[in-house]
C-alpha cells in the first residue's frame, strides 16, 4: 500500500549494506534469527532475534553481519515512496556503484564516506 511496504531479506555471513538515508520514509527492522550489527548515526550497535529498531528517515545507518552465521530480518518502511520502484530498478544490478548512483532518484542517499566493512 501506499502507507507501508515491508520485505524479509537474509543476509549471508560477512555482507552488509553500507551507510544510506532515506529522505522521505521511517525505516523499521525485526531481526528473526541470528545477530546483526548496525551503525545507526554514527552509534554503534546490534541487534538479535525479536529485536526492533527504528531507523528515523533522514538518519545516516548501515547494517553488518558479522556473525559467521546468516542473519534474516523483517523490514519496513512508512511510508512507501518509492522504494518499491528503487528494488526492482536494482534487482540483480551487478555493480554497487550503480546502485549508489541510481537511489537518490528513490528518496535513498548514499553518502560519500559510507563504510565499506564493519
Amino acid at each position: 500500500t501506499d502507507n507501508s511496504f515491508a520485505w524479509h531479506a537474509t543476509f549471508p555471513a560477512g555482507t552488509f549494506v553500507p551507510t544510506h538515508l532515506h529522505t522521505k520514509q521511517d525505516e523499521y527492522l525485526m531481526v528473526l534469527d541470528g545477530r546483526i550489527d548496525l551503525e545507526l548515526d554514527g552509534e554503534k550497535q546490534s541487534a538479535g532475534p525479536g529485536d526492533l529498531v527504528r531507523l528515523p528517515r533522514g538518519i545516516p545507518h548501515a547494517f553488518f553481519n558479522n556473525s559467521g552465521k546468516p542473519v534474516t530480518a523483517l523490514f519496513w518502511v512508512a511510508p512507501t515512496g518509492r522504494l518499491p520502484d528503487l528494488f526492482r530498478r536494482i534487482h540483480n544490478l551487478p555493480d554497487p556503484a550503480e546502485v549508489v548512483r541510481l537511489s537518490p532518484e528513490y528518496d535513498v542517499v548514499f553518502p560519500p564516506s559510507a563504510p565499506t566493512t564493519a
